[in-house]
């Protein structure tokens, strides 16, 4: 259930998103420029999967924990039966089944991405390795030649690659040069592991009719900065020659750069099929490339970009709050038993012995082998997970908080499974049975709290742990 809730969380955050980019490209232009920029998105659509805290309810330790005494007599108000227990739900429903169907879908989208990348690792290994004509090309980086008149394109997670088509040899030397120096800013950059990261996004999130959208905006930016910085690389390679051989011939960059764009896209077949790491690039594409080469966008002001990052931050917020307030679990909280059933009680909740100095006992005793699993009774937070931060007396300690102002506490454990901050889930183990602290043998000593005061948690021990 919580995981239809996230997801649907996860498709309303990314459609408010996608709303708020289109304002902001209209208000500044040159953004669509700007990978960042969706990338940034994608990771703010993610937020709502962030297993955030309670931001109204800070998470606290019930002061008498920390006391010489388990006891306070105006804190004492057990009942014997809490009204939100409730027999755990059945193990399927529509919900779980849906969430299954889901799952199953992202994962045959992830089959497709692999056996992607399976085909591309056999055109790759097909392909006829060539003799760089750069004389900086970098000696990690192969280059291979491919029939397909498709683009050229940079591959290789661990063994980069750019593989270029064999149409490319028809280019000027000039011009082979832009094509490869291209593909290399691909490589410099990094965009390889990004794609394969969008990609994998969109595949488990296949339901989200935005990721794609931002994906290909992401891949259209990234190309304009290659495109840029291509044309800069190209620039201060003319003006080192001017400045050696004045008489050389002077040469427009983004002339040349555009004339070598509008053969590529002449050459290319509209009906080639595209590789997983070849870049999608439409007719439409190489217009605004061609665009952004004569007539760029203005830059970002300073006051421009400030607004901007401040929005995000804001925005960042706004969501981490939201999500900390939905996702606390809300309703009957389905609790089970801290042990397995069958355990005996060695000490029942409010029982009265010399032992306590004749105070009652604000927990029960469960007299479990040494070394026998202790479960979590529901899901919650781990507020601590130590033998230091209690009374001694407790020994070894687990304290989970379960909102709504339940907390249940686990003592003389053996040894702990979890840290403090975790988040486990109904039936998790936590720790095993052990002795530490004030015990006469391996016991597990269990309190139930509602906002620090203790209650009566016989009734727990009738639910078999949650699986």
């Amino acid at each position: 259930m919580m995981l239809l809730f996230n997801l649907g969380l996860f498709l309303l955050v990314s459609a408010a998103l996608q709303l708020l980019s289109r304002w902001v490209l209209r208000r500044w232009p040159s953004v669509q420029a700007s990978p960042r920029y969706f990338v940034t998105l994608a990771l703010l659509s993610l937020l709502v999967f962030v297993p955030w805290p309670d931001l109204q309810q800070p998470l606290l330790i019930p002061a008498h924990l920390l006391q010489d005494t388990q006891w306070q007599l105006a804190q004492w108000q057990a009942t014997p039966q809490h009204p939100q227990l409730r027999h755990p739900a059945a193990p399927f429903d529509l919900l779980t089944l849906l969430a299954y169907a889901l799952l199953a879908c992202s994962g045959w989208r992830l089959a497709r991405v692999a056996m992607g990348y399976w085909r591309l690792r056999h055109l790759v290994q097909g392909a006829t390795p060539m003799q760089p004509p750069l004389a900086d090309w970098p000696a990690q980086v192969s280059l291979k030649q491919f029939a397909q008149a498709q683009s050229a394109f940079a591959c290789g997670l661990l063994r980069p690659t750019v593989m270029i088509p064999a149409y490319v040899s028809e280019l000027t030397g000039a011009q082979q040069q832009l094509v490869l120096r291209h593909e290399l800013v691909h490589l410099q950059r990094g965009d390889a592991w990004t794609l394969l990261a969008w990609q994998l996004l969109t595949a488990l999130a296949w339901f989200n009719p935005w990721l794609p959208r931002w994906q290909q905006a992401w891949q259209h930016a990234a190309e304009l900065q290659v495109d840029r910085t291509v044309c800069a690389q190209l620039q201060s390679d003319l003006n080192a020659v001017c400045s050696t051989e004045p008489a050389q011939p002077l040469i427009n960059p983004a002339l040349l750069y555009a004339q070598t764009l509008l053969w590529c896209l002449k050459r290319n077949q509209a009906s080639a099929p595209s590789t997983t790491m070849a870049w999608s690039t439409g007719q439409q594409q190489y217009q605004e490339r061609l665009t952004q080469l004569f007539q760029p966008s203005a830059p970002l002001t300073r006051a421009g970009r400030a607004l901007l990052l401040g929005g995000v931050g804001v925005i960042s917020l706004v969501i981490a709050a939201g999500c900390s307030q939905l996702q606390q679990p809300s309703g009957d909280i389905a609790w089970s038993s801290p042990v397995a059933l069958g355990t005996p009680v060695s000490s029942p909740f409010g029982e009265v012995l010399a032992l306590r100095d004749h105070k009652p006992h604000m927990g029960i005793d469960l007299a479990g082998a040494a070394g026998a699993p202790i479960y979590a009774t529901a899901r919650g937070t781990v507020l601590l997970s130590d033998a230091s931060s209690l009374n001694p007396n407790y020994g070894n300690a687990v304290l989970l908080d379960h909102g709504q102002g339940y907390q249940t506490l686990y003592a003389h454990l053996e040894r702990s499974a979890v840290r403090a901050g975790d988040t486990v889930t109904a039936g998790q183990i936590i720790g095993w049975i052990g002795q530490t602290g004030k015990a006469t043998g391996p016991h597990l000593h269990f309190e139930w709290l509602h906002h620090g005061v203790q209650q009566d948690p016989t009734a727990l021990l009738q639910q078999p742990p949650q699986s």
